[in-house]
């Protein structure tokens, strides 16, 4: 995890299936037919499932492995929104700054 601030909830959110919109995945298994397939928890029969979730899976290892993925890189998608929001706050903040700072040094100047 390079240049990557520890988050207490983004770890605890992984552990817990949560991705970072707040929905929680269920791995569930078909009966009679051992296989697995994820679904939001409470979800409904139309509910979209990420393409990368989609489908049965023969193995648990396989799902669990792939729904980590996906919850991985939901949160390092957020994660990278709120840095680009961050720094969008931040640039407006030194150009209101810069403005009137300007603005001081033309009513100094008159």
């Amino acid at each position: 995890m390079p240049n990557q601030e520890f988050s207490l909830d983004r770890e605890m959110n992984i552990q817990n299936n949560v991705d970072a919109t707040g929905k929680k995945w269920v791995v569930h298994t078909e009966r009679g037919r051992h296989l697995f397939y994820v679904r939001p928890e409470g979800g409904r029969e139309d509910s979209v499932i990420p393409p990368k979730l989609q489908g049965m899976w023969t193995k648990r290892l396989y799902i669990d492995a792939a729904l980590k993925q996906y919850l991985k890189d939901s949160w390092d998608h957020a994660d990278e929104i709120t840095r680009k929001n961050e720094r969008k706050a931040q640039a407006a903040k030194e150009a209101k700054r810069g403005k009137a700072d300007e603005e001081t040094r033309e009513g100094q100047e008159a």
